[in-house]
């Protein structure tokens, strides 16, 4: 029992370390991903590397073609806009169902934001990695206030893949931690109506770029851009 919570602990730490590679563009989309390169890379053998792979390949972020290997997903417009109207529908109705619960909720019974999306307009420049990482934090955290689990584990799904485009865009967009900053002080006022109405304005705007996202996603200068 020992050995197989230790094993279980190893595959976890390599799904990791992969997943932050995944997530971030390690791999041109498209391209293959190299189960030897991976393995000797994380110092470890093939087999928990495609272990996690198949993982993810379950999870929509790696595709897995019989006969050629992994590969690393390349979403179509149709992809990503299905992807971020979900997100939408998920964060907005995790917002409504707070409200219903607690129609004249004080504030006392929000909870707080994670410090690290605190004060964000006051900082100094954040780094676009950073940023989509951050991004992902505050739609997860209201996903929180359904206390759904289901409904918590797929929008950190929409994280995980949304998040080469997040920093595809941040890098593009200087405006995006401010954009982000206005989100977060609504959320910490208790002000859920305007919430909502930001975030359909955000999503509507993510909507109508998803064209270019797609471009800047293929785009070989984007993937320089490291995790901060």
């Amino acid at each position: 029992m020992v050995l197989k919570s230790a094993n279980e602990k190893s595959i976890q730490q390599i799904y990791g370390r992969v997943k932050i590679e995944i997530v971030n563009r390690a791999f041109y989309p498209g391209e293959r991903i190299n189960i030897e390169k991976c393995a000797e890379k994380l110092r470890v053998s093939t087999t928990p590397v495609r272990e996690v792979l198949n993982r993810m390949v379950a999870e929509d972020l790696v595709d897995l073609i019989p006969q050629m290997g992994f590969f690393m997903k390349r979403l179509s417009e149709a992809d990503m806009r299905d992807i971020l109207e979900f997100n939408a529908l998920l964060v907005s109705w995790s917002l409504t169902d707070f409200q219903r619960q607690y129609p004249d909720c004080s504030l006392s019974l929000v909870p707080p934001l994670p410090s690290e999306l605190k004060d964000i307009g006051k900082r100094d420049r954040i780094g676009a990695s950073q940023l989509a990482v951050m991004t992902g934090m505050f739609f997860l955290h209201i996903a929180k206030l359904s206390g759904n689990q289901e409904i918590i584990c797929r929008v950190a799904s929409c994280n995980d893949r949304l998040q080469p485009a997040r920093v595809c865009e941040f890098t593009e967009n200087e405006k995006s931690a401010e954009q982000l900053a206005k989100l977060c002080d609504l959320f910490i006022a208790g002000d859920f109506s305007k919430l909502k109405q930001s975030l359909s304005h955000y999503f509507e705007v993510r909507q109508n770029q998803v064209r270019k996202l797609i471009r800047l996603l293929e785009s070989p200068n984007i993937l320089d851009v490291q995790p901060s």
